[in-house]
């Protein structure tokens, strides 16, 4: 890791800092041919139930797919894209790809910046992680702020679990029906009840 890097928590009224929602930390990051900023948001994990978000999304330039932006610049290079980071299974840093700017889309970053570029990221993702109580707030923020919608979304999925388990209710009770017909000591009666029965003799018309 370069020595003079040096990694500062932005105050939200700080102009560097972008963001308007109260649960993304920009980070300025300082050093020898580095400059910029890093934005940092918790996130959901994808798979699973969790309580409180432990996955990062980390913007060190624009990034197309969230309104999360950073500026980071390495040896003279633009960066940009962002990274999902999960913080109980973190990256394999060496496979990173770290983006450029360029005209049209962005291409790859050249080798000796995508390796200086990782460990910064790497930095900055540790210095954040490292301040518990602050990655705690900003959690429990976005946490709050997604109460509602996944409340209703529950709900919905509540809903729904409950119509299929009705269903399955009514399908296990048919199945256990048909069983005791085959399994039960009523076999052989049910089987009477489907034989056929003699033809009645016909009255003669003025009996």
């Amino acid at each position: 890791m370069t020595s003079d890097l040096l990694i500062a928590r932005l105050d939200p009224t700080d102009p560097r800092h972008r963001a308007s929602d109260p649960w993304t930390t920009t980070y300025a990051v300082t050093g020898r041919r580095i400059s910029g900023t890093v934005e940092i948001a918790p996130r959901f994990h994808s798979q699973g139930w969790e309580f409180i978000p432990s996955d990062l999304h980390v913007a060190y330039g624009w990034d197309k797919y969230s309104k999360h932006v950073g500026t980071l610049h390495v040896n003279g290079v633009q960066l940009e894209g962002a990274l999902h980071i999960s913080t109980k299974t973190p990256p394999r840093w060496p496979l990173v790809t770290i983006r450029r700017v360029t005209e049209g889309y962005g291409g790859e970053a050249p080798d000796a910046t995508q390796r200086r570029s990782r460990e910064i990221l790497q930095a900055v993702v540790q210095a954040h992680a490292d301040n518990e109580q602050h990655a705690y707030d900003t959690a429990a923020q976005y946490a709050r702020h997604l109460r509602a919608s996944r409340l209703r979304d529950l709900r919905a999925s509540e809903r729904e679990a409950l119509r299929a388990l009705r269903e399955a209710q009514s399908a296990v009770r048919t199945a256990s029906a048909r069983i005791n017909e085959l399994d039960g000591e009523s076999f052989d009666w049910l089987l009477a009840l489907h034989a056929p029965h003699p033809p009645v003799p016909a009255v003669p018309l003025g009996a």
